[in-house]
């Protein structure tokens, strides 16, 4: 079944080619990541991988809100925004808490408390990168509508 998108065609059809770009941007920075790995030590090959994902997410993020696009089926508010960062935080608050209690043999009350500090941190972080990308995406996209389409 097909979810009801919230874009009109002229959106989707530049969403499609900003995900085109952005998988063969990807697929490229991969494959000149799997060939300098064995040249650098690991921890630059974790930093290289991490690097280009992040790369490619900051260039899919700005040519979104370039073109006015949010997302195909959550809408530009405060709920949406209020609801990625709570998620972003309980995922920070498990992994941490997780990872200070299986890597450093920390019992389950301070690793809890250190993935708790994380966890708030994380969701603080992205609540307000949401809401700045979320207005800038709202600015772009009243430009965009106040701008005449043809002039023919």
């Amino acid at each position: 079944m097909k979810k009801k998108t919230k874009l009109d065609e002229r959106q989707e059809q530049v969403l499609l080619k900003i995900e085109h770009y952005g998988f063969w941007l990807f697929f490229w920075l991969t494959f000149l990541n799997i060939l300098v790995m064995p040249l650098v030590s690991k921890v630059w090959a974790i930093g290289l991988t991490s690097g280009s994902f992040l790369l490619v997410c900051a260039v899919t993020i700005i040519a979104c809100a370039w073109n006015g696009i949010f997302d195909r089926h959550f809408s530009l508010s405060m709920k949406t925004n209020v609801l990625t960062a709570l998620l972003a935080g309980l995922f920070g608050l498990i992994v941490m808490t997780v990872q200070n209690h299986a890597m450093y043999e920390v019992d389950w009350g301070h690793a809890l408390l250190a993935g708790l500090f994380t966890g708030v941190s994380i969701g603080i972080i992205t609540f307000v990168l949401m809401c700045i990308v979320s207005s800038a995406t709202k600015r772009r996209l009243k430009k965009l509508n106040k701008e005449p389409q043809d002039k023919s």
